[in-house]
């Protein structure tokens, strides 16, 4: 397994956007978590997942990845 494999990631956005904090100290919404993906690496799949590589993974805390799939060397990433 090679740390900059791509993958298709399912994520708990509201888990993550529960984890996220504004500068106030309050939860961050959704529009948030999508900008932590987008800054952490990924990219919107269009279908409710996100495309990154493995190594990009230890940014999440446990819980927040529902499923990972694994899309092969010759993937876009």
């Amino acid at each position: 397994m090679q740390m900059n494999e791509p993958v298709k990631v399912t994520i708990d956005l509201e888990k993550i956007a529960r984890n996220l904090r504004t500068p106030d100290g309050l939860s961050a919404g959704v529009e948030s978590a999508h900008s932590f993906l987008r800054y952490a690496g990924f990219r919107s799949d269009g279908d409710g997942t996100w495309i990154g590589t493995r190594q990009q993974l230890r940014r999440f805390n446990p819980g927040e990845i529902v499923s990972v799939e694994t899309m092969g060397a010759f993937a876009e990433t």
